[in-house]
């Protein structure tokens, strides 16, 4: 009936469909077969992550193969990327336990407890100064204001 022509003649939108064609043809990453890490996609810097095609609603890691650093770029359903940077550091197998600077900076509780009611009884001293002041029963020292200079 009608040949197979639009199969014959794929047209300009096609992709090509050689394994390996987007690696092979760019040099910003590479999906690291000839190492240990088959498994590992491997690009070059932030360039690189930002070259590597990603399908649209997917995510995938990519290693920085110069520094401890890797990137999840994740695409939404109209293909459009997003990278986030995530650093690597190491857990060591016994962990340093973190202290506090010194315990000179902190307060225990019940010394906090002893300075609140010294300050609550300054606060009471002052309010009977004042008030005996108000009242006249006790002197008030004026001071001439002293120019600066």
């Amino acid at each position: 009936m009608y040949p197979n022509w639009q199969y014959n003649n794929p047209g300009p939108f096609t992709v090509p469909s050689t394994p390996g064609y987007f690696a092979q043809n760019s040099a910003n990453y590479y999906t690291g077969s000839n190492n240990n890490f088959t498994n590992l996609i491997r690009v070059k810097g932030e360039e690189g992550a930002k070259a590597y095609p990603v399908g649209a609603n997917s995510s995938v890691a990519l290693f920085d193969e110069d520094s401890d650093i890797f990137y999840l770029k994740t695409t939404d359903s109209g293909g459009f990327p997003s990278i986030r940077k995530f650093r690597f550091m190491e857990e060591a197998e016994h962990p340093i336990e973190v202290s506090p600077t010194s315990t000179d900076e902190y307060v225990s509780k019940d010394k906090f407890n002893e300075l609140s009611e010294q300050l609550v009884e300054l606060q009471v001293s002052m309010d009977e100064l004042r008030k005996a002041v108000s009242d006249g029963k006790q002197p008030i020292r004026q001071f001439a204001p002293t120019s600066a200079g």
